[in-house]
C-alpha cells in the first residue's frame, strides 16, 4: 500500500512539472520553436525610449550608401512602454535593393549579408485596434556593438486635399514618399486620409485625369498635418521614342523638365511609360514651357525639342504628329576601387556625365565589388568625373574629358568629418533639415552630390569624407515651420571641424513690374512654390527662401514669360521690368475637352 502511495505521489509530481512545462511554452511562442528566448537590450532600450526613437547612436550615420557584405545587423521592435512587438514589417535603406523583414515573436529581425554603413531601419505594425504603430532609426553598422533598437508609437495623420481651381478632386489618386509611404484614393471632398504616418518632411503628390500631375513638400509635426495639392489643367503630349535604329524602345520613362532641363518640384519622377510600340502620353501643366526627357537602362537619356503646351486643341480629324525622342546607346567605363597598398575594396562609386555643365550635369551611382571592380554599362559621350567612398574613406575626384578605353583606378583614403547642429533663427534645433557641403577650393561638383547629411532630433548632423580643405556649408528643410523656413548658411569650416552652427537666414521680398499686359488680365506670377497676382503690373513675393529660384508670369493659365534664376538674396531683390513673350503654337500639344 505505502509503494502504492509514494507512487502515485510521483505520478502527480511527473504530472505538474507536465502542465507547467506546457504552460510555459503556450505563454512564450520562441520555446515552442526550440529557440531559447533572447533578452532583450534594456540599456538600449531605455535610451531610445527616453529620445524619440529616431536614433540608436549618439552621431549621424555616414551618408555614404553602404555595399553588401558579411556583416550581420541584429536589432529588436518594441513599443513605448519597452515591451517587444512581433510581426513587425521592418524596411531597410542602404543596401540594394530596399527590402523588409518580419519581427519574431520575442520582436527580434536579423539581417545578413551587409556591409559596414548607415542604415534606415523603419518598422510598422498595425494592433488589433486598428492603430497603426511606426518608428525608425538610424544604425551605424560595424561601429556600433549593441542592437539596433526601434521604438513603435501611434503614427499621425495626414489629410491631403486635392483642389482644382478651389474645387475638390474626387477621386485623384494620392501618394506619400518618406520614410513610410503610403497610397490612397480622394473622396467625395477631395480629401484622403492617411494614418499612422511618422512625423519629418515627405512628399506629397497627386494625378487626375484631365489635370497635370502635381507635387509638394510638406513638413508633417508631432501632431498631423493638413496638406492640400493644387491641380491645373492638363495637356496632353503625344509621342513616340525609338532607337537610332527607329526600333520601338518599350518600358522608356518619361519626365518633365523645364526648357533648360531642370526639374520642378515633382523632380524627374516619370509621367509616363512607353508601351510596346514606343508610344506615350504624357501629361503636363497647359502653358508651362517645357522639354520631356526619356530615360532607359540600355540607353543614354534623350531631350525632345522645347515646347509650350498652349492649351489650344487640335482638331479631331487632324491630329498633329507624335514628338519624336530618339535614344542612342553609350560607352562603357570600368574601374577599380583599391585601398593604398593596391587591394581592392567594396564601395559605392559616383559617376558624373558633363561635370562642369550645370545644367546637363548627371549624377548616377554603382557598387563597387568585393574585388574592388565596378562597370558604368551607358555613359555619355563628353567629360566624366568618378568618385569612390566607404566607410570613412574616399577617393580624390578623377575627371577626364572623355569616356576612357583603359580601367579607371580609384584610391580610397582615410578622411575627415565635420559635425555641427541646426538651428533657427529663435534658437531651436531644426530636425530633418539636408546639409550639404561643397568644397571652396573647386566647383561645387566635388564632394558635393556625396558629402551631405540630415539632422537628428537633436539637430546634429555629421558629414563624412572630407578633405583637410575649406567647406561651405549650408542647410535646407523642406516646408518647416514658419520660423524656419529659408536656406541656413552659409558657413566656412575645415574638414574633421566640431561644433560648426548653422542658423536659417532670413526671408527676401522679390518685387518686380510685367509689362505688356493689357489692363483687364489677371497677372499671376510665381517665383519657386509661391505665386502672387500683380496689381496694376507690380508685384511682390514675400517670404522667399534665398537661392535661385524661376520665375514665372502666367496670363489664363498660359505661361507669357520665363525667367530661369532668381538670385535671392534677403532683406529685398528688385528683379525690375519682366517683359512678356507671346506663347507658340507647338506640335503634338492637345489639352483634353
Amino acid at each position: 500500500m505505502k509503494r502504492w502511495g509514494v507512487s502515485f505521489i510521483l505520478i502527480c509530481v511527473a504530472a505538474l512539472i507536465a502542465v507547467m512545462a506546457w504552460g510555459q511554452c503556450r505563454s512564450n511562442p520562441v520555446a515552442q520553436r526550440g529557440k531559447p528566448a533572447r533578452p532583450l537590450p534594456h540599456a538600449a532600450i531605455a535610451k531610445a525610449i527616453a529620445g524619440d526613437g529616431s536614433t540608436i547612436s549618439d552621431s549621424p550615420p555616414t551618408n555614404a550608401t553602404p555595399m553588401r557584405g558579411a556583416l550581420v545587423l541584429q536589432g529588436v521592435v518594441v513599443d513605448g512602454e519597452g515591451e517587444p512587438v512581433a510581426d513587425a514589417v521592418v524596411t531597410w535603406a542602404g543596401a540594394v535593393p530596399i527590402s523588409e523583414i518580419r519581427t519574431e515573436a520575442d520582436g527580434w529581425f536579423s539581417l545578413e549579408g551587409l556591409g559596414a554603413g548607415g542604415y534606415l531601419l523603419s518598422a510598422q505594425v498595425q494592433r488589433d485596434d486598428g492603430v497603426r504603430l511606426v518608428g525608425y532609426v538610424h544604425y551605424q553598422l560595424g561601429t556600433l556593438t549593441e542592437p539596433a533598437v526601434i521604438v513603435v508609437r501611434p503614427g499621425v495623420a495626414v489629410t491631403v486635399d486635392v483642389r482644382h481651381r478651389g474645387e475638390p478632386v474626387v477621386g485623384a489618386e494620392v501618394a506619400i514618399e518618406g520614410v513610410i509611404a503610403a497610397r490612397g484614393v480622394t473622396d467625395a471632398a477631395g480629401s484622403a486620409i492617411f494614418s499612422g504616418m511618422l512625423p519629418g518632411a515627405v512628399k506629397v503628390g497627386a494625378r487626375a485625369d484631365g489635370l497635370a500631375q502635381a507635387a509638394r513638400y510638406a513638413h508633417v509635426p508631432r501632431t498631423g498635418a493638413r496638406v492640400q495639392i493644387d491641380m491645373i489643367a492638363a495637356a496632353s503630349l503625344r509621342g513616340v521614342v525609338s532607337d537610332e535604329t527607329g526600333a520601338a524602345v518599350v518600358g522608356a520613362q518619361i519626365a518633365v523638365a523645364r526648357p533648360d532641363l531642370t526639374f520642378g518640384t515633382g523632380g524627374d519622377a516619370p509621367v509616363a511609360v512607353t508601351d510596346a510600340n514606343g508610344e506615350f502620353i504624357a501629361r503636363v501643366v497647359a502653358g508651362d514651357a517645357v522639354r520631356l526627357v526619356a530615360t532607359h537602362p540600355d540607353f543614354l537619356r534623350g531631350y525632345s525639342e522645347p515646347l509650350i503646351a498652349n492649351g489650344e486643341a487640335s482638331p479631331a480629324s487632324a491630329s498633329p504628329p507624335p514628338l519624336r525622342i530618339t535614344l542612342v546607346r553609350g560607352a562603357a567605363l570600368r574601374g577599380r576601387v583599391v585601398d593604398a597598398t593596391g587591394a581592392g575594396v567594396a564601395a559605392r562609386v559616383t559617376l558624373f556625365e558633363e561635370p562642369s555643365n550645370e545644367v546637363m550635369r548627371r549624377e548616377r551611382h554603382t557598387n563597387a565589388g568585393a574585388d574592388g571592380t565596378f562597370i558604368f554599362a551607358t555613359v555619355q559621350a563628353g567629360a566624366v568625373s568618378l568618385q569612390a567612398a566607404t566607410e570613412g574613406a574616399r577617393s580624390e575626384l578623377w575627371s577626364a574629358e572623355a569616356v576612357p578605353s583603359a580601367e579607371v583606378a580609384l584610391v580610397v583614403a582615410h578622411a575627415l568629418a565635420i559635425e555641427g547642429t541646426v538651428m533657427s533663427r529663435a534658437g531651436l534645433p531644426v530636425a530633418g533639415a539636408h546639409v550639404t557641403a561643397y568644397r571652396e577650393a573647386s566647383s561645387d561638383l566635388d564632394y558635393g552630390g556625396e558629402l551631405a547629411a540630415v539632422t537628428d532630433a537633436d539637430g546634429r548632423f555629421r558629414l563624412y569624407g572630407a578633405s583637410a580643405d575649406d567647406y561651405r556649408l549650408v542647410a535646407f528643410h523642406a516646408e518647416a515651420d514658419v520660423d524656419l523656413h529659408g536656406a541656413a548658411g552659409a558657413v566656412t569650416a575645415k574638414g574633421g571641424a566640431r561644433g560648426v552652427v548653422l542658423t536659417y537666414d532670413d526671408l527676401a521680398e522679390v518685387v518686380g513690374t510685367v509689362v505688356g499686359a493689357a489692363p483687364n488680365e489677371e497677372v499671376v506670377v510665381q517665383l519657386g512654390s509661391r505665386s502672387v497676382v500683380a496689381k496694376d503690373g507690380v508685384f511682390v513675393v514675400r517670404d522667399v527662401s534665398p537661392g535661385r529660384p524661376a520665375l514665372q508670369v502666367r496670363i489664363d493659365n498660359v505661361q507669357v514669360a520665363f525667367l530661369p534664376y532668381i538670385d535671392v538674396t534677403p532683406p529685398r531683390v528688385d528683379v525690375g521690368e519682366v517683359a512678356l513673350a507671346p506663347a507658340q503654337k507647338v506640335r503634338g500639344v492637345v489639352l483634353d475637352a
